[in-house]
């Protein structure tokens, strides 16, 4: 009986550690994300984003196929790094000097999921392009 407890109890650990166990997942894939928060004025904001993510230089992500709707960023520039399971990406508005409004989020992934928050800081004459709250990244 002995025998029968220490050979499982490895056993199970192994599959635990094969199977996930709630590590973090690969980042690696193609990304949809929503945004939900408020504004500086409390309006309600909703922001969505799909992304290809593709980590090949460790902590940094090739953020590619990026689309994001939002009239505050038009031209974007996104940069994302991941390490030990937490996402980072920070997206600035390179269309003018001015106006370079910036969108930062840092969340955690399990699985196929990321969750955090997000914080979008408005660029010169850009008040009303301040806004944050939490977001929810789904692998396609």
């Amino acid at each position: 009986m002995r025998l029968t407890r220490v050979t499982v109890l490895p056993a199970l650990c192994l599959m635990l550690i094969c199977c996930g166990g709630g590590k973090p997942g690969t980042i690696n894939g193609n990304w949809s994300a929503t945004l939900t928060g408020t504004t500086l004025n409390g309006v309600q904001e909703v922001l969505t984003f799909t992304a290809t993510l593709d980590q090949t230089n460790p902590p940094d992500l090739d953020v590619t196929n990026f689309v994001l709707g939002a009239s505050c960023l038009r031209t974007f520039n996104p940069s994302a790094t991941f390490s030990s399971g937490v996402f980072k990406l920070h997206v600035v508005d390179s269309q003018s000097a001015a106006f370079q409004n910036a969108l930062d989020l840092q969340g955690n992934l399990d699985g196929n999921t990321i969750t955090g928050t997000w914080m979008l800081t408005p660029g010169a004459s850009q008040e009303s392009c301040e806004a944050s709250g939490t977001f929810k990244m789904t692998k396609m």
